[in-house]
């Protein structure tokens, strides 16, 4: 005798909310069925609905939060949940290509990820140099540290001595070359994570060959946020050579007027001509004494950024003026931007835009420019301008040769040597500007 029996398990259907310890609702909460292959999960407002069969264990997980277990039983169709933070710092969060989020432990190559908080300790103008220093393996180099900085960024050392070595940059999902990372104002910045092995490039290709540095930006909260900053920074040279002040322009002890070695007598405080007699018959002369006007043709820059944003649920919007002032007389950059990050949901879609504008103008001397031309002369004279400046002799009042256009003894022509240039006519006749 061959006896069969079969079961029947009744489903029901249940839904409810999760929210989180704070009574906000939690969006892509994981409810599964203990033992199946059954699970759903939560939509933008924190509902779910599933079938499950009575007696059957259902489990609400999401990343940064414990699980919560509960039993179907008779009568029940409601369940609202509330999840509590986890404690688990073993399951670090890291947000990979398209904005996949994986843990830490689960990748297969190096990362770490710099916060906001992080980044803008100091206040960087610029994002490369607001990630100086916080990340291991990560080396940013000032290559031009004029108001128009230009870095250059390895990850681990460099791969190539003739090729690329620059890291690929991710801007919230979008690849692009990494000079545009100066451009990004940092306080939009919401995380930065760094991509260090080889086997990142199995995710973005033979560009993140170099590592990967993937910006995200800031998005819409629940909570309605408005914030203004604003930082001011000062720089000074850290460090000018002490140049003798005890004798002036000549040699072997003797007074030459278009001289610029300082091995003439010691001063006296008499006064002397300087430079050759201009063809009108005029001759410039100064008093015999040691100045510090070499010194002070540095100016102290200054630094000012402020920036103000809007948070709110569907969108993030900010404004950015920041305003540099070099050392160097009449150095400038300033660079304005407004971003906004959108995004909507409408059911089980999500539509979202992300808008930037940035303009950037830089005018700063341009040294290479002024090298090429007296190569191009052949004068020999010194090209570079804290070069111009060391091969002044202390009796020269540089502050004097400021307005170049309209004194005739500051001009390229009439300089007291051949083998310098007033250095108020060289910013002002070589510029860069963008």
């Amino acid at each position: 005798m061959i006896l069969t029996s079969v079961a029947f398990a009744q489903e029901k259907k249940i839904s409810g909310r999760v929210t989180g310890a704070d009574g906000k609702p939690l969006a892509g909460v994981t409810i599964a069925v203990q033992g199946s292959n059954v699970a759903t999960q939560t939509d933008g407002n924190g509902n779910y609905s599933i079938s499950v069969p009575t007696g059957k264990v259902i489990v609400f997980r999401s990343i940064g939060y414990s699980d919560k277990t509960l039993i179907v039983k008779d009568g029940q169709s409601a369940f609202n949940v509330t999840l509590n933070n986890s404690d688990n710092s073993l399951d670090e969060v890291v947000v990979t290509a398209l904005g996949v989020k994986r843990e830490k432990r689960e990748l297969g190559y190096s990362a770490e990820q710099v916060p906001s908080k992080t980044i803008n300790q100091a206040s960087a103008v610029n994002l490369a140099n607001g990630l100086q220093g916080k990340v291991s393996g990560l080396n940013v180099t000032t290559t031009s540290s004029s108001v128009n900085e230009d870095v250059k960024i390895n990850l681990r050392g460099i791969r190539s001595l003739t090729g690329k070595n620059d890291p690929l940059l991710v801007l919230d999902g979008i690849q692009m070359d990494i000079k545009y990372l100066s451009s990004l104002n940092p306080n939009d910045v919401e995380n930065v994570s760094v991509l260090k092995g080889g086997a990142a490039a199995a995710i973005y290709g033979p560009d993140a060959r170099n590592g990967v540095i993937m910006v995200t930006t800031k998005k819409g909260s629940d909570n309605p946020i408005i914030n203004l900053s604003h930082s001011t920074q000062w720089q000074n040279v850290s460090f000018f050579p002490k140049l003798q002040k005890q004798f002036g322009q000549g040699y072997d002890g003797i007074v030459d007027p278009v001289e610029n070695w300082n091995w003439g007598p010691a001063f006296d405080g008499s006064t002397i001509d300087i430079g050759p007699k201009l063809p009108d018959g005029s001759q410039q002369t100064t008093t015999y004494s040691g100045t510090d006007e070499r010194q002070k043709f540095y100016n102290t820059g200054v630094t000012n950024q402020t920036g103000v944003s809007i948070t709110a649920r569907d969108f993030f919007l900010s404004l950015e003026d920041a305003l540099v002032k070099g050392i160097v007389p009449d150095d400038k950059n300033r660079r304005t931007g407004i971003r906004l990050n959108s995004q909507r949901e409408f059911g089980i879609f999500k539509a979202g835009v992300n808008f930037n504008y940035t303009q950037q103008n830089y005018d700063l001397y341009n040294q290479t420019a002024q090298a090429d031309y007296f190569a191009a002369q052949n004068t020999g004279g010194n090209s570079g301008l804290f070069s111009q400046l060391i091969n002044t002799p202390a009796d020269i009042i540089l502050s004097k040769y400021k307005d170049y256009k309209n004194d005739k003894f500051s001009t390229y022509e009439n300089w007291f040597t051949n083998y310098g240039l007033n250095p108020y006519f060289s910013i002002g006749n070589w510029r860069k500007e963008g």
